[in-house]
């Protein structure tokens, strides 16, 4: 017996990402018949990201509790939720996916873009500007952030926050962009 399972497959099997976990707390909520704003679904998705029963049951425990207190699904009762299926914690840190997704906001450049190979300067800022953020707001290595943005080398990202830092000084427009993500990201948090 032992010689058979120990023939088997052994496949690691990883979280999902953001994407997938959006979409599977959509068709989750659809066939449960209840209707969520896409801002809730992404909050849930930021929050639940081990496995695919934990968004499940989430879904579930909100239409429970809906049901029960006779409450529509809103945010208060999302975050009443997700703290009581976290042990009474939400979110306590900033991802450089979230920095991506809110410099792309901020600068009309789609996340792809801000990770992929592109020069162009619109681009580029933004790039370098996430680049800088992630620096400052994340606790992880120049080797880290310059491999999610395309596997690039860590001079890249130090290059890209030295002029990020430098045009914030001269530049009133790009320093008040910097604090505003810094703030949107902050607000996330919460």
């Amino acid at each position: 017996m032992l010689s058979r399972f120990q023939s088997g497959l052994s496949v690691d099997i990883q979280p999902p990402n953001f994407e997938l976990r959006v979409a599977i707390l959509l068709d989750k909520a659809e066939q449960n018949g209840i209707s969520l704003d896409y801002n809730i679904i992404e909050f849930i998705a930021r929050h639940i990201k081990d496995n695919i029963r934990d968004l499940e049951g989430t879904i579930i425990r909100l239409l429970a509790k809906s049901s029960l207190l006779n409450i529509e699904i809103d945010h208060n009762l999302v975050r009443d939720v997700i703290k009581e299926r976290t042990g009474g914690r939400l979110k306590t840190s900033v991802t450089i996916e979230d920095v991506v997704k809110k410099v792309s906001e901020a600068s009309q450049v789609s996340e792809s873009d801000i990770v992929g190979k592109s020069r162009k300067m619109k681009i580029a800022e933004a790039r370098q500007l996430s680049m800088f953020l992630c620096r400052d707001l994340i606790r992880t290595s120049l080797s880290n952030i310059g491999v999610y943005f395309g596997g690039r080398d860590h001079t890249t990202v130090m290059h890209a926050v030295k002029t990020i830092s430098n045009k914030c000084e001269n530049d009133a427009n790009l320093k008040n962009s910097v604090w505003s993500i810094k703030q949107k990201l902050g607000q996330d948090l919460q």
